[in-house]
């Protein structure tokens, strides 16, 4: 039985996952600096051992209803050569999530469109397993790239 390591988070009330191969780790932010001129969804950049990071909401890139929410966690993730960072209220857990687990009937059709794998129904919770890759467009990613500089000495 196919078996994969995932992160579970929660934004607004919904759990997402994403697969442990594409995450780097957790931070909890002290400052994050604005850009000018970004996307709504583009919160701004850390620095994180000396490399830019842009940090995202997905709320905004999914055009979720409700209120800008606090956030204590950025989960780090790679998105083909870029690294970028999730806004997340909490990150809940890290489990093994099975084939099983997810209904690859509901692939596309959501209004996450592609970006969703599946879904996991553990006990009376939903969980959405994303495929970050599918979450930005190629545009949207060479501006991420742009951003995911290293610093000057």
């Amino acid at each position: 039985m196919l078996e994969e390591q995932v992160m579970v988070f929660r934004i607004q009330e919904e759990e997402y996952a994403l697969p442990m191969l594409v995450t780097r780790g957790i931070v909890q932010p002290d400052c994050i600096h604005k850009m000018p001129e970004a996307p709504d969804y583009l919160e701004g950049v850390i620095e994180v051992e000396g490399q830019n990071i842009p940090i995202v909401r997905l709320a905004e890139k999914f055009g979720l209803a409700g209120g800008r929410t606090d956030y204590n966690q950025v989960v780090l993730v790679a998105v083909g050569a870029c690294e970028i960072g999730i806004m997340a209220e909490a990150v809940i857990e890290n489990f093994p999530m099975t084939a099983t687990c997810l209904d690859a009937a509901t692939r596309g059709r959501s209004y996450l469109g592609s970006c969703i794998q599946g879904l996991c129904e553990m006990g009376n919770r939903i969980i959405i397993l994303l495929d970050i890759a599918r979450v930005f467009s190629p545009e949207e990613l060479a501006v991420l790239h742009k951003l995911n500089s290293r610093l000057a000495d």
